[in-house]
């Protein structure tokens, strides 16, 4: 039996239109496209954070969320792909975007961020305890985290000749709520998504 892998590269596309389709399934009726319109305008009705603030976006992926806040943002994303295409979708001076090792080497030289948003990204990443103590160390006292989850999470994985989603038992919000202290839940709309998902808002 092949044994399967973790395969962050399903992520890798070759343009905008392709990018949507793998960050947001077709749920509820709705295309990637139509989803990508109405969801990210009921994130971006809730999702703030001071005006001084710089703000990190985990799995930005083309930047849909970054393209919409005005503060200072550092997007981080696994894919190469996603990374190429953002600056350009995002179109603005004030984005950078970073690969997770190179996060991780701005984190260790002392780099720190007042708020964290991250979208539908905690649920698919194999080593959550590692990846939530990361987003520790890069925010300061007090940053505002606002994460967008699913109730089960899913892994992107690949026997080397197809892709595939696999769950594990790994629990975001139990995982947050050791570091962060939890100030607003509430559902994300069916008629935008899947029932099941939620939105919330973190103290750090």
């Amino acid at each position: 039996m092949t044994a399967l892998r973790y395969a962050p590269d399903i992520f890798d596309t070759a343009s905008i239109p392709a990018a949507k389709a793998i960050i947001l399934f077709p749920e509820q009726g709705l295309t990637p496209e139509q989803r990508w319109a109405l969801e990210t305008d009921w994130l971006m009705e809730r999702i703030e954070f001071p005006g001084d603030a710089t703000v990190i976006d985990y799995g930005c992926g083309i930047g849909r969320i970054a393209k919409r806040l005005p503060n200072p943002v550092v997007g981080v994303d696994i894919s190469p792909k996603m990374r190429e295409m953002a600056p350009g979708y995002v179109g603005r001076e004030n984005f950078n975007i970073v690969s997770p090792l190179d996060f991780r080497r701005m984190t260790t030289k002392g780099f720190r961020a007042q708020g964290l948003v991250a979208v539908w990204v905690l649920q698919h990443i194999p080593s959550l305890d590692r990846t939530v103590d990361l987003i520790v160390a890069a925010l300061d006292p007090g940053a505002t985290l606002w994460v967008a989850n699913r109730d089960n999470r899913s892994i992107p994985v690949s026997d080397g000749k197809a892709y595939g989603w696999v769950p594990d038992d790994a629990d975001v919000t139990a995982t947050l709520a050791k570091h962060f202290r939890l100030e607003h839940s509430e559902p994300i709309p069916d008629s935008l998504c899947t029932p099941g998902a939620t939105l919330t808002r973190w103290r750090a």
